[in-house]
């Protein structure tokens, strides 16, 4: 049902394309900026915090499930300062997936990433795709292999 779309251009352009795209009310947008993660709290205090934010009735255990599908059940109680990059982008797609929306955005989700960790987030994505449309919004090609379509600007 859904697809996996690439969009590969410079910053300002990445910047302008947010600004002017017509959003279906069910789009959520993730930066993969990692600073927006608290330092201090553990990835299971973030899941918990998201769901509130996001409305999502998901039960503790459920939660859980989440952060384990993602491959990080060993961090979960550990502060995501102790986490690496590639950790913590999964958990900011962990957002993206607690807001069940169809149309998720992900900005330069793949930056600072190799070639590797970029493998090993691109199952989620496609495992999300069957029900969401996913824009790659980005400066580089990493991690688009995984694209139905890849437009460059």
């Amino acid at each position: 049902m859904g697809n996996i779309i690439g969009i590969v251009c410079c910053p300002m352009i990445a910047k302008n394309i947010l600004k002017q795209m017509s959003m279906p009310q069910d789009t959520f947008i993730v930066s993969s900026e990692t600073t927006l993660l608290h330092r201090t709290i553990t990835p299971y205090e973030h899941m918990a915090t998201w769901a509130k934010e996001l409305s999502s009735k998901l039960a503790p255990d459920d939660l859980r499930g989440l952060i384990e599908t993602v491959g990080l059940e060993d961090k979960i109680d550990l502060p995501v300062s102790q986490m690496s990059l590639v950790e913590q982008k999964k958990l900011l797609f962990l957002k993206a997936m607690l807001s069940c929306s169809h149309n998720l955005i992900l900005h330069n989700f793949f930056d600072n990433l190799t070639v590797s960790e970029a493998n090993t987030i691109q199952p989620l994505l496609v495992e999300v795709s069957t029900y969401a449309t996913i824009f790659l919004i980005g400066t580089q090609d990493t991690g688009l292999t995984l694209c139905d379509w890849i437009i460059r600007l």
